[in-house]
């Protein structure tokens, strides 16, 4: 069994195409605008959210995978890209905005030139009088084409302001406010494949032991 699984994770570095089960990029960190945050496939395990006021139009803020790919991937255009977030309303009366969004990939950790795979185009909100954190669904967005992701690559995710409100604040990274894209493609990312490779280390071993090991959720900034 153990060796099933390597065999799966292995694979997968070199994997051309998978179209099942999907993958969450989660936000976490970051100081918009002027930090970048960090993507991964754990949910946030903490508390207090991180805010973004969206108050100055076309201001932008990313988030990239902190280890770079192993393998070249290709993303069909068929793949289904779906954008949950959170916002909040800090005025008495309702209140409107906008974003955009890019996802893409990049040579570099600091996503500064990135090469588009998908784009959302603008989605505007609008939330009641002071309200708390709210969770948005973006129309899903695809592909214009297949998409072939070189080896050492970031996966990048850039939102930028398309209608500024300042009184409305962007929220992500924490239990409440789990904000993530989501593909329904798999999407190979570094982290994924550690986990497939230690399922083939671990499960024999626990075997052996007689061991059950409970699942440990980690959170926050994982680099």
């Amino acid at each position: 069994m153990s060796l099933a699984l390597i065999g799966v994770g292995i694979g997968a570095v070199n994997a051309p195409v998978v179209e099942a089960a999907g993958t969450a990029f989660y936000l976490h960190c970051g100081t918009c605008p002027s930090t970048n945050g960090t993507l991964n496939s754990t949910s946030p395990a903490g508390a207090t959210s991180a805010t973004w006021a969206l108050g100055t139009a076309s201001q932008a803020c990313k988030w990239a995978t902190t280890s770079s790919t192993t393998g070249s991937q290709i993303i069909v255009a068929s793949d289904v890209f779906t954008f949950t977030f959170w916002a909040s309303n800090s005025h008495s009366g309702s209140q409107t905005a906008a974003i955009s969004a890019v996802f893409g990939y990049s040579s570099a950790s600091t996503c500064t030139t990135v090469t588009t795979i998908a784009s959302m185009p603008s989605f505007s909100f609008t939330l009641a009088s002071l309200a708390g954190a709210t969770q948005e669904i973006a129309p899903t967005f695809s592909p214009a084409s297949n998409i072939t992701v070189p080896t050492g690559s970031f996966f990048c995710w850039t939102i930028t302001v398309a209608t500024a409100n300042v009184n409305i604040s962007f929220l992500w990274d924490a239990t409440t406010t789990t904000t993530n894209l989501n593909s329904s493609q798999t999407i190979f990312i570094p982290e994924l494949l550690l986990a497939l490779l230690g399922l083939g280390v671990i499960i024999p071993l626990a075997a052996r032991a007689r061991l059950r090991l409970p699942l440990k959720s980690h959170g926050g900034c994982r680099t």
